[in-house]
């Protein structure tokens, strides 16, 4: 599998994930908060760039399992940020 169709896979999960916060922060009813849509702001900054480096990833077989090793955990950072967003 090449790198980057992994790293994609892994940002369909990082948008999916930010898509769900939003539409469970629409339908909580509930007044958003300034802080919370600066917070939604800067996780979509988040995976902006998280898209960006990707698209800056060589195709190198020698380095597959730490770059997509070291894309998994920011990934997995980011989405705990998403998470906590309440």
């Amino acid at each position: 599998m090449q790198i980057h169709i992994a790293l994609q896979e892994i940002l369909d999960e990082l948008n999916k994930a930010l898509t769900d916060k939003e539409l469970e922060l629409e339908a909580s009813n509930k007044s958003i908060s300034t802080n919370t849509t600066s917070l939604i702001s800067n996780r979509k900054k988040d995976v902006t760039n998280f898209k960006l480096a990707i698209k800056q990833v060589a195709n190198d077989p020698t380095l597959y399992d730490t770059i997509l090793e070291n894309f998994k955990k920011e990934a997995k950072v980011i989405k705990a940020n998403i998470d906590q967003i309440n």
